[in-house]
């Protein structure tokens, strides 16, 4: 299984507007480390799914991946 997780800082909690979306905005910085954290959770949850030959106190399957 290969899954794919892209983010962008739209979807981020939070934002309210496209204005806070952008780089000239006081709170971008904000809501870049906001993503930063969703993608960070979004990534240790997927490692916790339970696939055939792997345990969920033990490693992840073999041919599972975080890149």
């Amino acid at each position: 299984m290969k899954v794919y997780i892209s983010a962008d800082i739209e979807g981020v909690a939070g934002t309210n507007s496209w204005t806070e979306a952008s780089k000239s905005s006081a709170a971008y910085s904000e809501f870049q480390q906001q993503m930063t954290r969703e993608t960070t959770a979004a990534c240790h949850d997927l490692s916790k799914i339970t696939l055939p030959g792997c345990t969920t106190d033990g490693p992840l399957h073999s041919r599972v991946r975080i890149v």
